[in-house]
């Protein structure tokens, strides 16, 4: 895997896919939009932020 660079590349992403019944996928989108936020970027930084105690830096995160 190639590793994370400080030019204008970006590093390879990976998927992450979740199945949410109806009504929590909806509560989800709202909860987020009413951070400003799209649901792509939350994901990312929670993703980030659970695995960060394991010596994984939020730096890490990209815009995506």
């Amino acid at each position: 895997m190639k590793s994370w660079t400080n030019n204008n590349q970006k590093a390879p992403a990976r998927m992450l896919h979740a199945r949410l019944n109806e009504d929590l996928h909806r509560r989800f989108r709202v909860t987020v939009a009413a951070r400003d936020e799209t649901i792509l970027v939350y994901r990312a930084a929670r993703v980030a932020r659970e695995v960060e105690p394991q010596g994984i830096s939020l730096s890490q995160v990209n815009d995506v």
